[in-house]
């Protein structure tokens, strides 16, 4: 998974955007599991504890430890974005149209060709 933060409005709105890039084997609800957690790992308070450990206390930190229980957290919060992922909406038949032009299509900047 890639994760890519966008930081064009951390000055004036105070707000970063993430955007998550699946690659490799994982599906969509591993990839959510992940960035949630890897969220709350820097913005939950309790969290960010054990990653100020990891980076200034290694000698203190217990690896194995934390590796079993995350892989249990993860489990569990996988499990839990399954069942409560909402259906998704079928829209039906869409039209395949190739690599028209908007022009081609009759699209343009103000809405369809010809229509007020």
């Amino acid at each position: 998974m890639v994760v890519t933060a966008f930081e064009e409005f951390m000055d004036s709105k105070d707000i970063v955007l993430l955007r998550g890039d699946l690659i490799s084997h994982l599906d969509e609800d591993e990839g959510k599991a992940l960035l949630t957690m890897l969220l709350n790992d820097y913005l939950v308070e309790p969290e960010f504890q054990k990653v100020k450990q990891f980076n200034f206390e290694p000698n203190d930190f217990k690896y194995q430890e934390y590796i079993d229980q995350r892989l249990d957290e993860f489990r569990n919060l996988k499990s839990h974005l399954i069942e409560t992922k909402p259906t998704k909406l079928e829209l039906g038949k869409v039209k395949y149209y190739g690599h028209k032009t908007d022009k081609e299509l009759g699209i343009g900047k103000g809405g369809i060709y010809g229509h007020k």
